[in-house]
């Protein structure tokens, strides 16, 4: 488990934020404090508007849309199926959504180039009421 894991960071790209988690115990976890309902609603696919080409051991911002996500800043967590069958990962954090689209950071982990076709599911956006839920123990800039 990395350090960001272990902590759970959440990175706010409209702001350069990262925030970390201090868990005392199972049930401080902000996700076990969300009703079912809510967490029932974490399910809209981000998926690429276009064919992207991801160079070796890199990252790139990649447009995705999300046709159900609501407007507003949300949380973007990876597809971990595309992250364990090919090596490519997204980065975890907040990010803005405007008119269905998204800008998601998306690394190639493998030291070949890696194509992603128009609409590979990359992520999965979790609405913005389920992010308002988190108690967040400390923050650090990212300059």
């Amino acid at each position: 488990m990395d350090f960001l894991v272990e902590n759970e960071a959440i990175i706010d790209f409209t702001t350069g934020v990262i925030s970390f988690k201090t868990p005392e115990t199972a049930e401080d976890k902000w996700w076990t404090r969300i009703s079912p309902e809510k967490r029932a609603n974490t399910d809209t696919a981000a998926v690429t508007s276009q064919h992207v080409n991801l160079p070796p051991l890199s990252s790139v911002m990649v447009t995705a849309t999300c046709d159900a996500a609501p407007s507003g800043c949300v949380l973007a967590e990876g597809n971990t199926q595309l992250l364990l069958e090919r090596g490519i990962g997204i980065a975890r954090g907040i990010v803005p959504v405007r008119n269905g689209t998204v800008e998601l950071l998306v690394t190639n982990f493998r030291p070949e180039p890696q194509h992603l076709t128009n609409g590979t599911k990359i992520a999965v956006i979790v609405d913005q009421y389920t992010t308002t839920n988190a108690s967040l123990m400390g923050t650090a800039r990212i300059d």
